[in-house]
């Protein structure tokens, strides 16, 4: 990562407008904030900025922070791919970034251009990158180092500039050791590799989040504000939260469109599994 020292005032702007999206008090949730203004700030002027690696539990709001920082990033008015690497058969995952020529895949009779194309200029978000094979993680490797891409089938690199933000609930260090995810590729990676804390090691911030998305529910579905009573948030502290932030919003948008008719929300209203 570079030297250069952080723009103050682009620090504390996109600190600004990262508190807005990325919900918590709590010193682990601050610390979050904090070094990803800082980041951005020290590569304000960079085009594409330097990758970012985001790790944590599944639900702690990777992707949401990936979207915050393209919002307040130097391409906030370009697109944001979205690309969730599971939700791919294997071995359409090449095809489906890289793109391919005619006859590259069964049943193309056409070229077509891959999602790093698609978001030339851009941002785009790698969720579970550590899914990638080997041979796919040499062409991410090939997108970050030379800026091109070569299509499957094809026989020249095309030039390509996006700004890769990545994310996974894996411990890539371990991969690396175990010679399962390319060294290089993960230290270009993580030239910001920031860790997202599981909810339980939030603490009030369980509370606030209920209450963010209480209130974000009862707007988009027209419902009269609602509140928790003490005993519902005694329950939201001492839940485990195994599924972290999504699981907080699914839970409470349930709560919030069962019992649409209730203006105070109860322990047994939100029913919460026992561990």
């Amino acid at each position: 990562m570079s030297l250069a020292e952080p723009d103050p005032a682009v620090a504390r702007q996109v600190l600004r407008e990262i508190e807005q999206g990325f919900v918590g008090m709590s010193r682990a949730a601050s610390a979050v904030r904090v070094q990803t203004a800082d980041f951005l700030a020290r590569h304000a002027t960079e085009l594409p900025p330097p990758p970012m690696l985001l790790r944590g539990e599944v639900g702690v709001g990777k992707s949401l922070l990936a979207r915050l920082l393209h919002q307040v990033g130097p391409r906030a008015d370009r697109l944001f791919l979205d690309v969730g690497l599971k939700w791919f058969p294997p071995a359409l995952i090449e095809p489906y970034l890289f793109g391919y020529e005619p006859g590259a895949v069964t049943g193309a009779r056409e070229a077509m251009p891959g999602l790093f194309q698609v978001a030339n200029g851009a941002t785009i978000f790698l969720d579970e990158v550590g899914l990638l094979s080997k041979g796919l993680q040499t062409k991410l490797l090939a997108v970050i180092e030379e800026r091109t891409v070569r299509r499957v089938g094809g026989t020249r690199a095309e030039p390509v500039d996006v700004w890769i933000v990545a994310a996974t609930n894996e411990d890539l260090r371990s991969a690396v050791q175990h010679q399962l995810f390319r060294a290089d590729l993960y230290q270009r990676l993580a030239q910001l590799d920031l860790l997202l804390p599981p909810l339980r090691q939030r603490g009030d911030d369980i509370l606030l989040l209920a209450e963010h998305f209480l209130a974000r529910m009862c707007a988009e579905y027209h419902l009269p504000p609602k509140t928790f009573a003490p005993d519902a948030r005694s329950a939201l502290l001492v839940h485990p939260w195994p599924g972290n932030v999504r699981e907080v919003e699914h839970v409470i948008k349930r709560v919030t469109l069962l019992d649409s008719e209730s203006h105070v929300i109860t322990a047994t209203m939100l029913a919460l599994p026992k561990y």
